[in-house]
């Protein structure tokens, strides 16, 4: 039982292709190298490694993530099983007067939004990961930002431009400065917008034609707006010096913005359609299956259930649903995966495991398998037995499982949890909290 955030197991194929076209390979491939660039600059600079090193986890979460959820898709020829589904819904509908009426279009207008969406491609995505992860970008954004803002009445502002937010303003000014490094964050403007010049997508519109690395190296190397005192005073320009006021990365941010501005306004149009249709088509679905069907996940409580099971994730590989400490000691060692608590070491070698030792694998059982059906948010999840008893403690799902955001698979939906035995055990053994375990009528 637990709060999974979000799934997408009933969007039409429209979205499996988006997926698998631009979001999934565009953000994967781009957080790949921006880990490798962060790894490479903390090998000679410790400051940075330190400053980085949440940064670079974030990162190899959603990369992974999006790697296994190509793999999936393929794997399990999502798109054409979805495709497939939808031409059987449009039968469905088709011979019924009053269903045709009612959803007879959907599947066709939905068809119309998204292929609205493939021909702004990887764009939208550009302008969210570059405003997030170049300080320069985001720093000339806000002055061209600022200036559109201020034209506005202060109640119509966005909150950061206005007298209220002003200490909002500040304090995100320097916290840019305060991390910024500027042969890290070049290579970032530069790899970001170079990337984009070559996008199918943006290959008509003249100002991409003249992205290439010497142009945007030379725009880095020239901006005076890198220096955090003349920002500030950059910062304080009228809207009518503002207008006059010469640097090539406001320049060229200004124009970069326009297309950004014109970009959202298509996308809020985009979701403004397909949240009255997605409802409709969902509708026309529930018919067509002549039944309830679980519903997405949207961080609400849930209940799944399954079996202890293990699975077989490539040809010739079997994973067993259940691992034990002697695996922990093991990944331990100096050539290991990481550091092991050394009086877990101790315990271990002593043969000190006490009541929590299983007999049949004369080991403690720390990690089970199962093949529920969890999401992300459902870390922390109770894992109940069939008499609801305690057992374990969700955490993760198998790297091929990520897939249950868009679909459940009988062959790779694992997640996995802590056997609770192995909580208790180093609760007593490592920890010495007794207590604790008396105090849950364990001992």
């Amino acid at each position: 039982m637990g709060y999974p955030g979000r799934t997408y197991k009933h969007q039409p194929s429209d979205y499996l292709v988006y997926q698998q076209k631009y979001q999934l390979p565009y953000i994967s491939e781009l957080y790949e190298w921006m880990i490798n660039l962060y790894e490479e600059q903390g090998n000679s600079d410790p400051e940075f490694a330190l400053k980085i090193s949440s940064q670079i986890k974030s990162l190899a979460n959603v990369e992974k993530n999006y790697k296994s959820k190509l793999i999936g898709i393929d794997r399990l020829d999502l798109i054409a099983k979805k495709e497939k589904e939808d031409i059987q819904l449009d039968e469905f509908v088709e011979p019924n007067v009053e269903m045709e009426k009612k959803y007879g279009n959907v599947i066709e207008e939905i068809d119309e939004v998204y292929n609205d969406l493939y021909q702004s491609g990887r764009l939208p995505l550009m302008f969210s990961v570059i405003s997030r992860y170049s300080a320069a970008y985001r720093l000339a954004e806000i002055l061209v930002e600022k200036q559109k803002e201020m034209k506005k009445p202060e109640s119509e502002r966005k909150n950061i431009y206005t007298e209220k937010g002003k200490g909002d303003l500040d304090k995100t000014i320097n916290n840019l400065f305060k991390d910024f490094y500027p042969e890290v964050d070049k290579k970032i403007f530069i790899k970001m917008l170079s990337d984009a010049s070559v996008f199918q997508e943006t290959s008509g519109m003249d100002i991409f034609k003249e992205l290439n690395e010497k142009y945007l190296a030379e725009v880095y190397d020239e901006t005076s707006l890198l220096n955090e005192s003349e920002y500030i005073e950059t910062l304080k320009l009228s809207l009518e010096d503002f207008e006059s006021f010469e640097d090539p990365l406001v320049k060229l941010v200004k124009e970069l913005e326009q297309i950004n501005d014109m970009e959202e306004k298509r996308g809020d149009l985009r979701e403004g359609n397909l949240n009255v249709l997605l409802p409709k088509y969902m509708e026309a679905k529930r018919l067509w299956l002549s039944k309830d069907f679980v519903p997405d996940a949207n961080s609400t409580l849930r209940l799944t259930y399954g079996y202890v099971k293990g699975y077989s994730p490539s040809d010739a590989t079997y994973y067993s649903p259940i691992t034990t400490l002697t695996g922990v000691i093991e990944k331990g060692k100096e050539s290991g995966d990481y550091e092991v608590n050394k009086k877990l070491v101790e315990i271990y070698e002593k043969g000190d495991l006490g009541k929590f030792k299983d007999e049949k694998l004369n080991d403690v059982p720390v990690a089970i398998l199962y093949n529920t059906d969890t999401s992300g948010g459902n870390s922390g999840s109770p894992v109940l037995d069939a008499y609801g008893q305690l057992v374990g403690v969700n955490f993760d799902r198998a790297f091929e499982a990520t897939i249950n955001d868009f679909t459940w698979s009988p062959l790779y939906s694992r997640s996995i949890g802590v056997d609770i035995r192995y909580v208790l055990f180093v609760t007593q053994k490592v920890g010495g909290a007794d207590f604790l375990l008396k105090e849950m009528g364990v001992l």
